[in-house]
């Protein structure tokens, strides 16, 4: 579980990050199905070509996504950025086209849309953010509160439109940024209890208390927490520069300018090094993406983001900034509370899921989130792996709070966003409270990172 404090980059992860963004701004316009063909062609102006595996060597052979580079190369990083370097590479260390796509998920994401997202569908007026209620009202308050809240609601089958599925990568980045992420959430789930999907076998038996209102007020509650977390990381004064921003002062390095004090320059020249020195020729495409004959360039690099089309305006970073939070929070609450292993779907297009499960797509969409905010060039892939993993904190915290409450016997389980499997354990206790410990694949670990890493026990001896 990530700190919620300062994110740092060390300049090899800086220059990868700025490289992926780099990719994710050349491969745009690819269709979804084309991000698994290492043949794929990027064609820009000029007749300048080339494949989705030269793009693929170019990051490679940074040294943050290198295999043979020597361990005591990154014994200066942090736990937190030796979980972003795994989390960018396959089980054999090896940088692929499944593992580059997948921001921050276990599960490979390339070559097809979220079918949550497809589904999902507008009904109603919202009026925006508005308390839900007690979560032992009936359901169908929660299904009021859902529409004025975030527009969302059960759709009749064949009356209800659907949107129509992303066909590249910028139309799909494009459709999330325009979509509030809560919405499809709760629309997944308002499907998945139509659908009969049902809750976690570890339930307490005869647990009424565990009804649909209980999960539409912790989903509601965790949505209120991500963004609030998510404002308190736009407003950090450590926060890191927008990649907008620092791609610029990258322009103006690599071309031997000066630049007027940029914040850690020793860093930015370090990046800006590496960058030339690995990936010449991904830095000679993003130039060549940049070339316009009626506006010639006066800097020998050119790697400015967001890549745009001709009508198109830059997204402000404010519009995706809670996007990744809340997916975290809300993918995490449905996972622990649905039997997401079940082939029973929740919506009509998530077939197309690698084992047909709902698990498998609210992290598709989790992980897609984080995949607009990097087409789109608002955030780093860092960014993206640690707000998924603050957003499943906050639902575990949640969880840990009712089942403590409750005071009865129970056991959830889920996949997190790393592939593990997590378990809540609830043991009843005489005076009040349960206690309810986390494990991850059976080993016991925190629910908050405040709550690891102490230096000494803190039982003392009353007696």
């Amino acid at each position: 579980m990530p700190p919620p404090g300062l994110l740092a980059h060390a300049p090899q992860e800086l220059a990868a990050d700025m490289a992926t963004l780099f990719v994710m701004g050349l491969v745009r316009d690819l269709p979804l199905s084309a991000l698994a063909d290492p043949h794929a062609e990027i064609v820009l102006d000029h007749g300048v070509r080339f494949t989705l595996s030269e793009l693929l060597c170019e990051l490679r052979s940074l040294p943050w996504f290198d295999a043979e580079t020597p361990e005591e190369d990154w014994r200066q990083l942090d736990d937190a950025a030796h979980a972003r370097r795994r989390a960018a590479l396959d089980p054999t260390g090896q940088l692929t086209l499944a593992s580059l796509f997948r921001c921050g998920v276990s599960q490979s994401c390339s070559g097809k849309a979220s079918g949550l997202l497809a589904a999902d569908r507008k009904i109603g007026t919202p009026e925006g953010p508005c308390d839900a209620p007690a979560e032992t009202a009936p359901l169908s308050d929660f299904v009021l509160w859902a529409g004025r809240h975030a527009g969302a609601g059960l759709g009749l089958p064949g009356l209800t439109p659907q949107q129509p599925a992303a066909r590249s990568l910028h139309a799909l980045a494009d459709q999330i940024e325009a979509t509030p992420i809560g919405r499809v959430y709760y629309n997944a789930a308002f499907d998945a209890l139509a659908r009969g999907v049902r809750f976690d076998s570890g339930m307490p038996v005869g647990g009424a208390s565990w009804s649909a209102g209980r999960l539409f007020a912790l989903m509601a509650e965790a949505e209120k927490r991500a963004r609030a977390m998510s404002l308190t990381l736009a407003a950090d004064r450590d926060r890191l520069s927008r990649p907008a921003v620092t791609a610029a002062r990258l322009s103006v390095t690599l071309s031997r300018e000066d630049v007027d004090d940029p914040v850690d320059a020793r860093a930015l020249a370090a990046a800006a090094g590496l960058l030339e020195r690995f990936a010449p020729r991904l830095m000679h495409w993003m130039t060549c993406a940049h070339r316009n004959p009626r506006r010639p360039l006066s800097m020998s690099h050119a790697l400015f983001l967001p890549l745009l089309g001709p009508n198109e305006h830059p997204p402000h970073p404010a519009d995706l900034a809670p996007a990744v939070l809340t997916a975290g929070a809300l993918a995490t609450v449905m996972k622990a509370v649905f039997n997401t292993t079940t082939r029973h779907v929740a919506c009509a297009a998530m077939h197309r899921a690698h084992d047909g499960s709902l698990g498998a797509e609210l992290d598709l969409l989790a992980s897609q989130c984080g995949l607009a905010r990097a087409v789109k060039a608002t955030h780093y892939p860092a960014e993206n792996h640690r707000e998924l993993r603050l957003g499943q904190a906050i639902a575990l915290g949640l969880l840990r709070d009712r089942l403590e409450a409750d005071n009865r016997a129970a056991a959830l389980h889920l996949r997190d966003f790393d592939g593990a499997t997590l378990r809540l354990r609830a043991t009843q206790r005489r005076f009040g409270r349960a206690h309810v410990s986390l494990t991850r694949d059976g080993v016991s670990v925190p629910f908050c990172p405040e709550m690891g890493g102490r230096a000494s026990p803190v039982l003392t001896a009353v007696v």
